[in-house]
């Protein structure tokens, strides 16, 4: 039996994969990788188990200028890891901290507060 793996899509809809390897041997049918809204989502992430490993990576070979390969969208979950999001990369301003919403509330009301005439 092949390797199998799980694969994330922060997609948000279906995306449909097709083996590019050649030859009667390698051919698989084409598979559905889930979106980020499908029912078995975790926290906006799509995901789709057993799908074959190297149809997989053979896939992500062919398509690396996909928006969805070159963005970080679609990649395999380690089954080491149990937060699937994880692997999301943080965003940081240009002096190293956080951006968006990795960024904690200020509990400094004062620096905040200013006077009016």
């Amino acid at each position: 039996m092949a390797d199998t793996i799980t694969v994330a899509s922060k997609v948000p809809m279906a995306i449909l994969i097709v083996d590019p390897r050649e030859g009667d041997e390698h051919v698989a049918e084409p598979i559905e990788i889930n979106g980020a809204r499908h029912p078995s989502g975790v926290a906006g992430i799509g995901l789709t188990e057993g799908v074959d490993a190297a149809f997989f990576k053979a896939w992500l070979d062919a398509n690396q200028d996909h928006p969805a390969v070159s963005n970080g969208l679609l990649y395999e979950v380690d089954p080491e890891q149990d937060d699937v999001g994880a692997e999301a990369p943080i965003e940081t301003k240009a002096d190293g901290g956080p951006t968006g919403a990795n960024v904690e509330p200020s509990t400094d009301l004062d620096s905040a507060h200013t006077e009016t005439p």
